[in-house]
């Protein structure tokens, strides 16, 4: 008679741990996978400031890249000239392309200074 008493009321250890550690179970489940999405996301996609950063290295890169393009048309000139000195349209080039030069090394001493 005292087990039916019991599964009625459900006043021991088995009716204790149906009303308490299921819910608690549910609980923990629901912040784990809470924690666990936080932190993928975190992982996946990259923040505001590190895209910033990509962007200004890149920036930094392709003047880099056109600033030693540039010098070595200089230098291919400069070599053209020394064989041919009265060729005017290398001397035109010469000097625009001396022009692009200082502006590139402007535009990149800018980007430099502007690095965290």
């Amino acid at each position: 008679m005292t087990n039916g008493n019991r599964q009625a009321g459900d006043t021991g250890l088995g009716g204790w741990v149906k009303n308490n550690v299921a819910p608690l179970v549910t609980l923990a489940t629901l912040f784990s996978v809470l924690f666990g999405a936080y932190f993928w996301l975190e992982n996946h996609y990259a923040r505001a400031e590190q895209v910033a950063q990509l962007e200004q290295r890149f920036e930094i890169k392709v003047t880099s890249d056109f600033l030693r393009e540039t010098n070595a048309r200089i230098w291919q000139l400069e070599d053209r000239l020394q064989a041919q000195p009265d060729d005017l349209t290398a001397k035109e080039e010469l000097r625009k392309l001396k022009e692009e030069k200082a502006r590139l090394e402007r535009q990149l001493e800018i980007l430099y200074q502007m690095r965290p």
